[in-house]
């Protein structure tokens, strides 16, 4: 969903598990996406970017703690025999209240910031989300069903690779099939989703002196999927289900040598953590 602060939100989390260095400059990163959208300057400018920061701390010092306690649990499930898919769902459930805290902690930060803005600087930003969707539609538009098909499959065979190493014949099968049960047929749906949350957006943006403003924005941020048909929602709980059978498939045909190869990619992603743990801790 992109909505205000989606670059702090892709940001902390995408480089908090990957790279150091990159983490260490998340706050950097993160103005420097903002201003993609809305122009700051002045006073605005340097509280938006104290804020950044108190973000990247709080996520450090609060999150990343559970990150590696969440990477803990799913190393100890995978040497299990008899993991099952309703291991994996719950597994799932943890990694998105992951992202729900941070939906959370940055709401509040919505709620003082979006009333500062100057109406030309709401203009903007608008303009900026819209060219956003506007690029995705035309993307769409541009590249066939089949091509786009494509580059799933091979996005998702390559995922797999990165952690297990070379997939085997019967491997790559499963993502064969993986692929013709997904409902990739809703590309349509899920631009009009993000466009019935801009246009929800830029209504809030107008006036923030109206009495539901501030139940308005955290619904916006913290309840963004309450704006999705019944009928996209049910879709994607269904491309869920999906991709919580392949995992469970590839999971159960592991050879030793991919096991270890996960094994050792978790581990290191472990020692990551435990480094900027120990480097926010005071």
């Amino acid at each position: 969903m992109k909505q205000l602060f989606a670059s702090v939100l892709i940001l902390l989390l995408v480089t908090g598990c990957s790279n150091r260095l990159t983490y260490r400059f998340a706050d950097t990163l993160v103005e420097w996406k903002l201003n993609k959208y809305v122009d700051l300057s002045g006073q605005l400018e340097r509280d938006v970017s104290a804020s950044t920061d108190e973000l990247h701390r709080w996520h450090a010092q609060t999150q990343l703690p559970a990150y590696r306690d969440l990477l803990l649990k799913i190393r100890a499930d995978l040497t299990r025999k008899d993991l099952t898919q309703q291991d994996l769902l719950l597994t799932s459930y943890s990694v998105y209240a992951l992202w729900e805290n941070i939906q959370l902690q940055i709401e509040p930060y919505a709620q003082v910031y979006l009333p500062r803005l100057s109406a030309s600087q709401r203009t903007q930003l608008i303009q900026a989300m819209q060219e956003d969707i506007d690029e995705d539609l035309e993307e769409i538009q541009e590249e066939s069903y089949e091509k786009s098909r494509k580059k799933r499959y091979e996005r998702m065979e390559e995922a797999f690779e990165d952690l297990l190493g070379e997939l085997t014949p019967a491997q790559h099968k499963h993502v064969e099939q993986w692929l013709e049960q997904r409902d990739d047929d809703m590309r349509m749906a899920w631009i009009d989703y993000q466009q019935s949350w801009l246009d929800a957006f830029a209504a809030v943006l107008t006036d923030p002196a109206v009495p539901d403003y501030q139940q308005r924005v955290y619904s916006l941020i913290v309840e963004p999927e309450k704006l999705r048909s019944a009928e996209l929602q049910s879709r994607l709980d269904a491309n869920r289900a999906a991709s919580l059978k392949l995992i469970h498939k590839i999971y159960q045909s592991m050879t030793d040598k991919q096991k270890r190869h996960l094994l050792d990619e978790i581990d290191s992603f472990l020692a990551d953590l435990n480094n900027l743990i120990e480097t926010y801790s005071t």
